[in-house]
């Protein structure tokens, strides 16, 4: 059995990456990280990468990390530029 996490995985590419590895293996064991700023919230654990411990929490039970969490918001981008 594989443990894969997948961080941002309630977006667009996290479900279908989740969805297509559930299907490929029922030996999978798939955790879904996410905020759920947005997308679908299948097989997930509520939590923002920012919070460093519980991102610890679940990485500690995991064999494969897909990191693909990301604000997809252009507002949130554009107030947070760097100078």
């Amino acid at each position: 059995m594989e443990r894969v996490l997948i961080t941002g995985g309630a977006g667009f590419i996290g479900s279908a990456l989740a969805s297509d590895l559930i299907k490929r293996s029922k030996d999978n064991q798939v955790t879904v990280f996410d905020d759920l700023s947005s997308g679908r919230k299948d097989f997930f654990v509520y939590g923002s990468t920012l919070d460093i411990s519980a991102l610890q929490n679940v990485v500690e039970f995991s064999d494969t990390v897909f990191h693909l969490a990301a604000n997809p918001s252009r507002k949130d981008f554009e107030q947070n530029v760097p100078e």
